[in-house]
């Protein structure tokens, strides 16, 4: 099922924001790729749940400044 995907690629999708528990339903995920979006927002709990995560791609967005907490 849908629990098991453990690589997402969202890269150019015009994505501006990442809601709390933005990824909670696809807890084996390994990798993210969210390069070449407009985020500007990362809610400090987008990832939560997210305990397998090796890597996260974010370059070529509009962020400004990212809260370290989201990888508590």
């Amino acid at each position: 099922g849908i629990g098991a995907v453990q690589k997402l690629d969202l890269s150019f999708n015009k994505t501006e924001s990442l809601p709390a528990d933005a990824f909670i339903a696809l807890p084996n995920l390994r990798g993210i790729n969210l390069e070449q979006n407009m985020l500007h927002t990362i809610h400090p709990d987008a990832f939560r749940g997210l305990n397998n995560l090796e890597y996260l791609i974010l370059r070529n967005n509009n962020l400004e400044n990212v809260d370290l907490t989201i990888f508590n």
